[in-house]
């Protein structure tokens, strides 16, 4: 019998829109799914933020006025501050239990750029 919590256990993990398949249908037949990109798991958190930046820098990017302009400066320090994250993040590695400010900068980095899934992630007080 399926329940919310049968349903919810086997789509854990998996695109909502195509059900982990990678497909969707269309009026052609069956194309890629879009919001995975075909890899029927959704997509990280990192990624879906570099696509919302885009949509949003997208709609104002014709926009001359004041709001158009900062909003372009807003998405470049946005993009600046997460690339200097990410080389923090890929800088200290997984760290090593024993060394807790790396281990503290690694986490609280990850926590803001979302690459690494929290659920396989140890906190950083664990040992």
């Amino acid at each position: 019998m399926l329940t919310n919590e049968t349903i919810g256990a086997d789509l854990r993990g998996k695109c909502l829109t195509c059900l982990g398949t990678g497909e969707v249908g269309s009026i052609h037949g069956a194309v890629g799914c879009s919001d995975c990109d075909g890899t029927g798991r959704p997509p990280r958190r990192h990624l879906l933020t570099e696509r919302r930046i885009r949509e949003i820098e997208t709609r104002f990017r014709a926009d001359q006025t004041q709001t158009g302009i900062d909003v372009t400066w807003m998405a470049f320090e946005l993009r600046r501050a997460r690339e200097t994250l990410m080389k923090i993040l890929t800088m200290t590695g997984e760290p090593k239990l024993d060394d807790s400010t790396v281990s503290q900068v690694w986490h609280l980095a990850n926590a803001v750029l979302g690459v690494y899934e929290p659920e396989t992630l140890r906190a950083p007080d664990d040992k």
